[in-house]
């Protein structure tokens, strides 16, 4: 049987997913990032929070990955119509990551435990 997406895609989680931003969502981190990282953004969702960091550590990159290829296009296009051209997303399942060990600088999730099994 294929597996759900918990919270659903009501009003309520998506507007909660397309909301969250760096400010917002991920001041513990932002101290810790530095211009020309490059970090991965597990579970990122519309990518809201993936624009921000790229932002914050232009000219690094942020991937961000997320196991919904939905959410991969939603992200996708909205660093084209923010034009954040430092990010890349794929689909890719967090248990089976397809980078090669070390090639971040730092690792980020947001709400992701919450799908873990």
């Amino acid at each position: 049987m294929p597996e759900k997406y918990t919270p659903g895609y009501s009003s309520n989680a998506t507007n909660f997913m397309a909301n969250r931003t760096v400010d917002s969502h991920v001041a513990f981190f932002t101290p810790d990032l530095c211009p020309g990282m490059k970090l991965l953004d597990c579970g990122c969702g519309p990518g809201t929070i993936a624009l921000g960091l790229a932002r914050a550590i232009a000219p690094g990159t942020v991937t961000g990955i997320d196991r919904e290829a939905a959410q991969i296009s939603i992200a996708a296009e909205n660093a084209i119509n923010q034009a954040v051209g430092n990010t890349h997303f794929q689909e890719a399942n967090f248990y089976a990551l397809p980078f090669l060990d070390n090639s971040f600088d730092a690792v980020f999730f947001h709400v992701l435990f919450e799908h873990l099994h």
